[in-house]
This record gives structure tokens, C-alpha cells and sequence, in this order.
């Protein structure tokens, strides 16, 4: 087990605000912040910094810098929502319970204020079957697949998450639509898992 210095660690959170207070669009500043709260498990901080930056986004959506106040535009494969999806998903495969409910509140929040909805109506899922609630994750991924039809991955969720609720010929139907599109991956899930019934 790693134990951080309590008194080392808030001079870290020190420094880090006194940076970002110079200049708020460094992503990379925000994101160290979030780093050190999620190595002392403190997934309530995490989030709250995680929320704080994606309602900054509304403003810097354009501006985030990351080191070298270089545009995160500059690094490939950089991208605002797929890191903040990345958290989520760290959180989710955490196993931790708490870690877990903050996953569900962050894509919750995401939902409202970013625009690639499907994505974190997935992740609100995921955090949902998770914790055991297979109602809420069903309707997260039915919102997520009517904001995106091309999303595969919710698809062929739904169908999972209705054979759990021993909803099979709905999960047919799914997987029947997921059957028939032109990626070779998830087709042959599909018929993998229609052969299953």
C-alpha cells in the first residue's frame, strides 16, 4: 500500500491551484490535480475537479493548453471528451463502489454539458449495471442508442443488459440490427450471441 504525505500532498494542491490561477486553459494542470486526488482515493475530489473542468469547457473549449502552453489541438489523439471518458472508465474498472457512483455522476453531468452524448450515456450504464441497477442501465443505453443508431457498442449492450432481464426477444431484435451492420466485429457478436438463444 502507498501512503502519501498529507502535509506534501496539500502543498502539491497548492502549487497546482497557484498554477492553474496563472493560467486556467492548462488541461494538463487540471488533470494533475484530478491525478493526485485519485492516487490518495479520494474519488469525491476527483470528481468535483472533473465537473469543475468540464463546465470550464464551455468557456476554454477552444483554448486548452496542455504543456508547453501548446493547443491539446497539437497532440494526436488528445481530445477533451475521450479524456474525460478515460477517467470514467478508470473509475468503472476500479471495481471500487465509490469510485463507481462518482463514474455515474460524472457521465450523468457529461450528458448535459458536452456534446457526444452516446458515449457518456454508456458509461452512465456500464456504472449502472455495475452497481447492480439493470432498469436505469437499460434506459441510459436506450437514450444513448436514440441520440447515436450508430453507436455498435450501445447497441449490442442493449442487447446484453436485456437477456439479464430475461427480455430475449427484445435482445434478438438488437442484436439482429447489430447483425446486419457493415462492422465485421460486431456482426459476428452478434450472430455469436443470437446462436446463444
Amino acid at each position: 500500500i502507498i501512503e502519501y504525505d498529507d502535509e506534501l500532498c496539500t502543498k502539491a494542491i497548492e502549487y497546482i491551484d497557484k498554477g492553474i490561477s496563472y493560467n486556467p486553459t492548462r488541461f494538463d494542470m487540471h488533470l494533475g490535480k484530478a491525478k493526485l486526488y485519485s492516487m490518495r482515493g479520494e474519488y469525491t475530489n476527483q470528481l468535483r475537479v472533473l465537473q469543475d473542468v468540464v463546465e470550464l469547457n464551455k468557456e476554454y473549449e477552444s483554448k486548452w493548453l496542455w504543456t508547453d502552453n501548446k493547443s491539446i489541438k497539437d497532440f494526436p489523439g488528445l481530445d477533451f471528451e475521450n479524456t474525460i471518458h478515460e477517467y470514467i472508465s478508470q473509475w468503472l474498472n476500479s471495481r471500487n463502489y465509490k469510485a463507481i457512483g462518482c463514474a455515474k455522476e460524472l457521465a450523468l453531468y457529461c450528458v448535459d454539458r458536452l456534446s457526444n452524448l452516446s458515449v457518456f450515456y454508456n458509461d452512465a450504464a456500464v456504472s449502472c449495471l455495475y452497481l447492480g441497477d439493470l432498469i436505469s442501465a437499460k434506459n441510459y443505453f436506450e437514450r444513448g442508442y436514440e441520440n447515436n443508431t450508430s453507436d455498435m457498442l450501445i447497441l449490442l449492450n442493449l442487447g446484453y443488459v436485456c437477456t439479464e432481464l430475461g427480455e430475449i426477444e427484445e435482445a434478438k431484435a438488437y442484436y439482429k440490427i447489430l447483425e446486419e451492420c457493415s462492422d465485421s466485429y460486431y456482426s459476428e457478436l452478434a450472430k455469436q450471441r443470437l446462436s446463444e438463444f
